[in-house]
């Protein structure tokens, strides 16, 4: 057998393509990157550039597009859909749009190219919410299961006017400890200015009325 001994090390290569990430769209040619790369814009983390190519990022493309079978999620809006929100966009049918100003969910039915059709989600959110400790409603949450075994504390709810429907919150322990559920400034519950949950395992449904909350 032959023995082959390297007195030197070889000439490293360039390296191979990286995914870059900083706040706000990328420059063209910029330092640190290469073509072949791809970029991650931090203030706005549904899209990615690249490949960079010639120096050129291009136009961003959506996560989970319809190309990779999982349907476009935007999560950040501050408006409702459009007939132009399309697959363009990248935008499937099943996609879900979240518009969190005027908190309404919004599902994708028809995704033709100018000609978009949304309808809101009358489930929301499906999100469930387990706190030990003060805890602040958001325009997602559907069920909130609180456990007040170590202390009672304060729910606070999103304003009434920006809720998309009901919500439930159940006390899931057996002591005493109470919930106080508290509206937004100016607004109430059943007429009151807050609503306690003491007795274990108690529930409550709440019903906004755009300026208000009720116990139904």
């Amino acid at each position: 057998m032959t023995n082959i001994i390297v007195a030197t090390a070889g000439v490293q290569g360039p390296r191979g393509a990286a995914f870059q990430s900083g706040a706000g769209a990328p420059a063209a040619n910029l330092a640190g990157t290469i073509d072949g790369d791809f970029y991650l814009d931090t203030t706005n983390v549904g899209f990615y550039y690249g490949p960079r190519t010639n120096g050129l990022w291009g136009t961003p493309h959506p996560f989970g597009n319809s190309l990779n079978g999982v349907p476009l999620i935007n999560i950040t809006a501050t408006t409702d859909p459009g007939v132009n929100n399309d697959n363009t966009q990248g935008y499937s049918v099943g996609s879900t749009w979240v518009n969190v100003t005027a908190g309404r969910v919004f599902i994708a039915i028809s995704v033709a190219t100018g000609a978009a059709a949304w309808v809101v989600n009358p489930n929301r959110g499906y999100l469930k919410q387990t706190p030990t400790t003060a805890y602040s409603m958001t325009v997602l949450d559907r069920f909130i299961f609180a456990n007040a075994a170590s202390a009672g504390f304060a729910i606070t709810l999103i304003s009434s006017a920006t809720a998309p429907n009901d919500i439930t919150i159940k006390k899931i322990d057996a002591t005493a400890n109470p919930l106080t559920l508290t509206p937004q400034s100016g607004q109430t519950i059943d007429g009151a200015s807050s609503y306690t949950i003491a007795s274990p395992n108690q529930s409550v449904t709440l019903v906004p009325n755009g300026s208000a909350w009720y116990v139904v």
